[in-house]
Parts: structure tokens; sequence; C-alpha cells
């Protein structure tokens, strides 16, 4: 929210990317540049899935150092986004964390997904069609927060937390919400 008619600006210290084209940004970015392809041909038709060229991750990012009571509830979009965050977080603090230069309080964690948890949710429905139940669990694999409360919980982070879904507009939709959240 800007106050005062005061300019205010953002500016990007870090960015994280697991994609179909690299398991980092540096390695995505240099696959766009080869110009190099995210998708592929991938049969899916046991799932019901009728398309037949997909961009799929691979390859999942290592999350040594993340604690276990973290790691082992997340779901793989989760997973995914905190590797992301991660690399993102290195870049813009080196080896140090953010509390080493501001209060939890102040420090938030707001992160984006167009889709995170439609697949834990049609798992979920597909494990209680078939068997009559399913894991108690399976409400925090659907919800999208459940990665920025990873990424909080993580690094201690106790200010504001959001997780953005608004397809092809998250991205700027979470910097516009993190811009306007700090004075």
């Amino acid at each position: 929210m800007q106050r005062n008619n005061e300019m205010r600006r953002v500016v990007v210290t870090g960015y994280g990317a697991i994609t179909p084209l690299g398991s980092n940004a540096q390695a995505s970015w240099q696959a766009i540049m080869d110009y190099q392809l995210g998708y592929g041909y991938v049969d899916k038709t046991e799932l019901g899935i009728k398309a037949h060229f997909l961009g799929l991750i691979a390859e999942e990012p290592s999350l040594k150092g993340v604690p276990a009571a973290i790691r082992r509830r997340l779901p793989r979009f989760a997973r995914l986004t905190l590797g992301a965050a991660r690399e993102a977080m290195s870049m813009a603090f080196g080896e140090s964390s953010p509390l080493d230069f501001y209060s939890p309080l102040m420090c938030g964690a707001i992160m984006g997904t167009g889709w995170g948890g439609l697949d834990e949710s049609y798992y979920a429905a597909r494990e209680f069609a078939l068997q009559g139940v399913s894991s108690p669990f399976n409400c925090f694999y659907t919800m999208p927060n459940v990665t920025s409360a990873a990424c909080s919980q993580y690094w201690n982070l106790r200010g504001y937390q959001n997780t953005v879904v608004a397809a092809c507009a998250t991205g700027t939709v979470a910097i516009g919400d993190a811009f306007g959240g700090y004075p």
C-alpha cells in the first residue's frame, strides 16, 4: 500500500526455480537460451489424462538439512517449492540467515502456486474411493499454503504468511502482496 505519494520500489535479491528444464534457476535459464524444450511425450491415459505432451519435473531438489519434522509431511509440490525457496534465500543471504539482519516478526513467507495441492486432492479422493478411508494428513497435503508454512518453519519466520493462488498472475500478485505487507 503506497503512503503519502512516496515512490516505493521492490528489489528482488534472490530467486529460485525448479522446472522441467532444470533443477535450479541457472540451469532452467540456460536451457531456455539453448532453445531446449521442457516438455515431451508422456502417456498418462491410465489416469484419464488425454494430453500427451507434458512438462514434468523429473528430479527433486535435495532437502538435506531440512528437519525431518518438516520434510516428512510435505507433498511433492511443497518439496519443490522449498527447494526453489532455498535457492532464492541462498542467493539473497549467502550462508547467513534472514534473522541475522531482521526480526523474525518482520520476516514472512508469501508463496504462489497455480496448481499446488490439486494433485494431492486427486490422490486423496482416489484413495478414499478405492479403500473407503484416507489419511488424516490429507487435509495438510492438499492445502496450497503448506508451502508458506514449511518456509516459515524452516527459516523461523514469524511475520505475515500467505499463499497466492491466481493462475498465471500468481507471481505478480505474490510480489505485490509482499510489497504491500511491510512499511
